[in-house]
């Protein structure tokens, strides 16, 4: 399988285990959609994995 093909998807990304995932998974060349339920801190961890060179997307959440 061809890692750059792959689309993984981690909840509760935005620290500990979760953005550990969310790093690992694209250092082997994954696109990571990111979860978070507070979308500011997502965004922080959006910005921190890109400046590794991952490619990473957070999830909007919409609020009802």
């Amino acid at each position: 399988m061809n890692n750059t093909d792959t689309i993984a998807l981690v909840t509760g990304a935005n620290k500990g285990i979760g953005l550990e995932v969310a790093r690992q998974l694209g250092e082997l060349g994954m696109t990571v959609l990111l979860g978070a339920r507070d979308p500011g801190r997502g965004d922080e961890a959006v910005a921190k994995l890109r400046a590794e060179g991952l490619e990473v997307h957070q999830l909007n959440r919409r609020h009802r």
